[in-house]
């Protein structure tokens, strides 16, 4: 549960900026047990006002599932979500999913826009902090694997295998080389847009930012990647202050 709870930490400041939670989910029956085992889930935060929906995507008769649910953001219905996976408990459009071999929750920040993090990528054009379990590659858990992937070749909306499905729904993929997943994105909507450190010695900054943050807790480290005093035609002077090294000209 501790990445759980440092996720849920870290979302502590910006809890006021999301309107929206968002999820697809690719889940494949498992032949000789009826279970719909989940190998890839994607839940995204948004601060966009996305219609309530839920529904099916695809269906590859009774093999093969891709759902999506749209809900309104509440820091309780999103606490409860996060329950609901460390039990491995989920249901999504009546469909009860199933988590085999999944690992513990892992937490990651990516602090650059445009960021990539194992086949997931950013959609929004924000920094964002990731919510992330591994699984087992779907050959270990479906011993009719080939037969769905021919399946699949040959379905009204045809696809080569099940990681160029995945790809075009979930938005990662699955399958191949590719174990299956579970991931929850939260952006950060707050970022750097330029800055510019002028021969006057001024140094200016320009943020974006969500209008429910407060820049007043902005923080900014300033890192010299030259040991001398004088780099180019400025001088720096660094001071203790609290046990931490501030840029103070």
């Amino acid at each position: 549960m501790s990445g759980v709870s440092d996720f849920l930490r870290e979302l502590e400041n910006f809890k006021s900026t999301w309107n929206s939670m968002h999820a697809r989910v690719l889940t494949i029956r498992q032949g000789d047990t009826g279970k719909w085992l989940t190998l890839a889930l994607v839940v995204r935060l948004s601060a966009q006002n996305l219609a309530e929906n839920e529904r099916e995507l695809f269906r590859l008769g009774g093999d093969v599932i891709i759902l999506e649910k749209t809900t309104r953001f509440t820091r309780e219905g999103f606490s409860c979500l996060l329950d609901e996976l460390s039990k491995n408990v989920l249901t999504v459009a009546s469909v009860r999913l199933d988590f085999q071999g999944f690992s513990d929750f892992g937490f990651t920040k990516e602090k650059r826009e445009s960021w990539s993090h194992n086949g997931l990528h950013d959609t929004e054009g924000w920094p964002a902090m990731i919510l992330f379990r591994g699984g087992k590659n779907p050959r270990e858990l479906l011993k009719n694997f080939d037969e769905i992937t021919t399946k699949l070749y040959t379905h009204d909306e045809p696809y080569e295998n099940l990681e160029q499905l995945s790809v075009e729904y979930i938005g990662l993929p699955v399958g191949g080389t590719w174990s299956s997943c579970v991931y929850v994105v939260a952006p950060v909507y707050i970022k750097l847009a330029a800055s510019e450190l002028k021969s006057n010695g001024s140094f200016k900054l320009q943020v974006s930012c969500h209008r429910a943050i407060d820049l007043s807790d902005l923080e900014l480290s300033v890192i010299l990647t030259s040991s001398k005093k004088r780099v180019g035609g400025f001088r720096f002077r660094l001071a203790e202050e609290q046990g931490q090294q501030k840029l103070t000209e």
